[in-house]
């Protein structure tokens, strides 16, 4: 839902009334977390039944990839960015919970693509989200055939002995495996 805060259109989230949880501060706390790593949709207030947070404007990635008629390179820019933000969340220890479901998760703004919706992170699982969103990217067979049709996809036993090291041990020099794997350096 939209409202206005100081004069600026911004993004209102209100828990349900048939919610099974009590309110809205885990996930504010999430999406505190996750903009300090510089992810996911700016926090400006909550309460037990609302979080102000800024309003991203875009496609979901699915429909982006539905339309995508343009340069690879621009292709290529936005799942780097995504894996990238992806292991920011990893670094600051929120694994995201839902990064495998690629197509409502991940919004593609003007600015570069953004990862939405905190209401299932959490700081007390094992961070899995480079290797959640690149299994939705490029294991998806849906997702993988449209990326397909744009760029050359990585070898899939490749791919899942990169993932499987990073799941691991969480190091730069194995997440810049994933991306060289995946031709994205």
């Amino acid at each position: 839902m939209k409202a206005m805060r100081g004069g600026e259109e911004v993004a209102l989230k209100i828990r349900r009334t048939d919610a099974d949880r009590e309110s809205m501060h885990r996930e504010a706390e999430m999406l505190v977390l996750a903009n300090k790593a510089g992810v996911g949709p700016m926090l400006y207030g909550f309460s037990n039944d609302f979080i102000a947070m800024e309003e991203i404007t875009g496609s979901y990635l699915g429909e982006w990839m539905n339309n995508f008629r343009g340069n690879p390179e621009k292709l290529r820019s936005v799942i780097r960015v995504l894996l990238e933000k992806s292991r920011k969340l990893d670094h600051v220890g929120v694994d995201h919970g839902e990064l495998t479901k690629v197509k409502r998760h991940f919004i593609v703004t003007e600015a570069g693509p953004r990862i939405i919706d905190f209401e299932s992170a959490s700081i007390e699982r094992r961070m899995q989200n480079v290797t959640a969103t690149a299994q939705s990217i490029f294991l998806n067979k849906g997702f993988a055939s449209q990326l397909g049709s744009h760029l050359s996809l990585p070898d899939l036993k490749t791919l899942i002995n990169v993932l499987s090291t990073y799941k691991q041990n969480q190091t730069d020099h194995n997440f810049e495996k994933i991306l060289e794997v995946c031709s994205l350096i």
